[in-house]
């Protein structure tokens, strides 16, 4: 076997073991906590090991519909729309997801933590040019940014296949943010893909 096809042998099983918690995972409440600015990450991703064993939560009907009327009687209220974002993501309802994150998304450009939900939405729809757009430009906004950092990694890896792109951005997560949850998750597999191409090309 090709060493390339025995890297995406290996890669190709991580990442289908992987794709089912990835996203879930990567949800938590979007908004930055009090006194953070916008702009800086708490440097938390979600723990896979926890993940492989969650089902995706199941989205109350009473709950969704509230949300909905506060959105429709408050057009300009990001923080409704983020709560029904991440409903939808955690239950797989990726489409619905992107529609509402979509929406909040223009009336609060600078919140870091709802467009990676946003690219995570696309990267789960399978629109990976559009999900990469949306890391990137989170990463120019905090190039230190960890969720985006590793989702952007993740896209590169295992839909653009771009070993060294995803490496050196993988490699950066563990530099900037080494005990983030987001470099635990990806250590192994970081250290693994670099023994199976250590050109990292």
């Amino acid at each position: 076997m090709r060493r390339d096809n025995a890297l995406f042998f290996i890669a190709g099983l991580a990442f289908g073991v992987a794709i089912g918690y990835f996203v879930v995972e990567s949800v938590r409440p979007i908004s930055p906590p009090a006194g953070t600015s916008v702009g800086a990450s708490s440097g938390e991703a979600s723990d896979p090991a926890r993940a492989s064993a969650r089902p995706r939560s199941v989205i109350d009907p009473s709950a969704m519909a509230a949300l909905e009327k506060r959105a429709s009687e408050n057009p300009g209220d990001v923080e409704v729309r983020v709560q029904m974002g991440t409903m939808y993501l955690e239950a797989g309802r990726y489409q619905e997801a992107l529609r509402v994150l979509g929406e909040a998304r223009p009336l609060a450009p600078s919140n870091l933590h709802l467009r990676n939900h946003y690219a995570l939405a696309f990267e789960n729809l399978d629109r990976y040019d559009e999900a990469a757009a949306e890391y990137e430009a989170i990463l120019a906004v905090d190039a230190r940014y960890p969720d985006a950092l590793l989702g952007l990694g993740r896209v590169k890896l295992y839909h653009k296949r771009d070993i060294r792109g995803g490496i050196e951005l993988w490699e950066k997560l563990l530099q900037v943010a080494p005990e983030s949850e987001a470099a635990r998750s990806v250590r192994d597999e970081l250290e693994a893909l670099k023994s199976a191409h250590p050109a990292g090309g």
